[in-house]
């Protein structure tokens, strides 16, 4: 790990090592871009831990907790033999979150309040006309939830085991299901990483044409190299502008247009001195 470490400092300033980097093999220097690449996406994935991972845990935490808000303290639902049976009188309207609830503008005629779930037990599938304005409907024998594409989907209740839903159960399901919440901070990780190893892996598409311009940098200096040694060397000054672009990313500072490309050259520049002798060719 800290010859890694040594590499990415001499990656950054070390003309000892660009000098070398002219004359080694490709597989040494594509070792040290993956490898480099690995270690950036992995770092990306500990900020997606630390950025998003608190989110979802309160986010859904918020969720479930107020799931339980919502449900009437009161309200016994009995599903027996496929039938749906309550001890309210019908309709009954559990409203959806404060959150999702719509706000008229002052002056507007007042919003109709969103209803997330509308009990009525004493209608049947052929009598829907009262289900609507309400998400999920529970009807005597059939539940119609939302589909795919604006459209309805409708679940008889035969096909659904017999039991009992309370308030208690409700509570008593969220305790259970709470502790699972630990792991919701890491499930950003690897989504997070391998969008940044995929990112990172275009950059190889993208010093095609950086090296054409490293080359220009290093004909200017006096080194006659071929276009497969100015590669190379963009595989090791991409370094600060990768790690550069990562810290942009961490602080939320904005990346100005081309600093990427700009300090890719200075790099170069800084790490090839001078040459009075131009006839040395570099091989591929």
């Amino acid at each position: 790990m800290k010859k890694f470490f040594r590499h990415i400092a001499s990656s950054i300033y070390g003309p000892a090592h660009y000098s070398d980097v002219l004359s080694e093999l490709p597989r040494r220097s594509f070792g040290y871009f993956f490898t480099l690449a690995f270690f950036v996406s992995l770092v990306a994935g500990l900020v997606g831990f630390a950025w998003i991972g608190p989110t979802l845990t309160n986010g859904i935490r918020g969720v479930v907790d107020g799931a339980i808000g919502l449900y009437p303290p009161d309200l016994v639902l009995t599903l027996k033999g496929g039938m749906l049976s309550m001890n309210k009188p019908s309709p009954v309207r559990i409203p959806c979150p404060v959150s999702f609830q719509p706000h008229a503008e002052a002056g507007a005629p007042t919003a109709k309040p969103c209803t997330l779930v509308m009990i009525d037990t004493a209608q049947t599938v052929p009598q829907l006309n009262s289900g609507e304005g309400a998400l999920i409907f529970l009807g005597k024998d059939v539940a119609i939830v939302p589909d795919k594409n604006g459209t309805f989907r409708l679940i008889p209740f035969n096909k659904i085991p017999d039991g009992v839903l309370t308030h208690a159960v409700i509570a008593q399901f969220a305790t259970t299901i709470k502790p699972y919440f630990f792991w919701i901070p890491f499930l950003p990780i690897p989504g997070v990483f391998i969008a940044a190893f995929v990112v990172f892996l275009l950059q190889l598409g993208y010093l095609l044409f950086a090296a054409l311009l490293i080359w220009l940098v290093l004909k200017l200096k006096g080194y006659v190299v071929s276009y497969g040694a100015a590669y190379r060397v963009g595989l090791y000054a991409i370094t600060a502008p990768v790690l550069v672009s990562l810290l942009l990313l961490v602080t939320g500072l904005p990346r100005p247009r081309f600093v990427f490309t700009v300090l890719l050259l200075i790099i170069v520049w800084f790490n090839y001195p001078k040459r009075t002798n131009t006839g040395l060719t570099v091989a591929s």
